[in-house]
């Protein structure tokens, strides 16, 4: 039990988010940020219901609670949604945001949740997911490793290794950017194919990728909220 303001201090990080059971202990409702996240909830399950591709940019000044609320969304959401919920910079570089590095971790993420919860997405999609993912990180992936979960999970595998060092690494950066851009719409229908065998499960995607608001707000954000907002546009799932 803290006693004084120091322990009150020690007690509480604002680097970190409510989460699980901090989140169901610490949580204050506020109204308006309870009729917010609400709404997003009926929107979202509106959605579920008529399969509707939606997308939302969840916006706010730093520190006024994005983050919590989306946690607090997340928790209040029902098993019928496949949740795939990131922060950005866990695994993109904080000062080089680009649009084709959103969708690369996109698939990724989704990628590795299926895997994490056994779910088969038929081995057609799974050779095109390994044919497009070796070409990217110049690798050769031999076509018999590539039968059941075991070629997925060294796609998966592989693909977070080049998402790291694209984030350490300005070289791997530039290579796999220039690698990825020309087929930029073969990432798209992989995506978009991933999400339909994904929701043969009776569950919907719902992709949150957290801290998109933070990247650097010149040209960054310019060019991937407005100049390329098509690309997003076209991807099925709801985020």
């Amino acid at each position: 039990m803290a006693e004084n303001i120091r322990d009150i201090y020690h007690l509480f990080n604002p680097d970190e988010v409510l989460l699980n059971n901090e989140l169901e202990k610490y949580y204050v409702e506020i109204d308006q940020n309870e009729i917010n996240i609400k709404d997003l909830q009926i929107r979202l399950e509106l959605g579920l219901e008529t399969r509707e591709p939606i997308k939302l940019l969840f916006t706010g000044h730093l520190g006024s609670g994005k983050t919590t609320a989306l946690n607090r969304l997340v928790s209040n959401l029902d098993d019928g949604f496949f949740i795939v919920h990131y922060n950005v910079f866990d695994l993109l570089d904080y000062n080089d945001v680009y649009y084709s590095d959103v969708l690369f971790s996109i698939l990724t993420k989704m990628l590795e949740k299926a895997e994490n919860d056994k779910i088969g997405l038929g081995q057609t999609l799974l050779n095109r997911v390994n044919n497009w993912g070796s070409s990217i990180i110049k690798s050769e992936i031999r076509e018999e490793s590539v039968g059941g979960g075991v070629g997925l999970k060294i796609s998966i595998l592989n693909l977070l290794e080049i998402l790291g060092r694209m984030k350490s690494e300005n070289s791997t950066k530039k290579e796999v950017r220039k690698e990825i851009e020309p087929r930029v719409s073969e990432l798209i229908s992989i995506i978009n194919d991933t999400v339909s065998e994904i929701e043969k499960t009776d569950e919907q995607v719902l992709i949150i990728i957290d801290n998109l608001e933070k990247i650097d707000p010149t040209a960054h954000q310019v060019h991937l909220y407005l100049k390329i907002a098509d690309q997003f546009l076209q991807n099925q799932q709801p985020f």
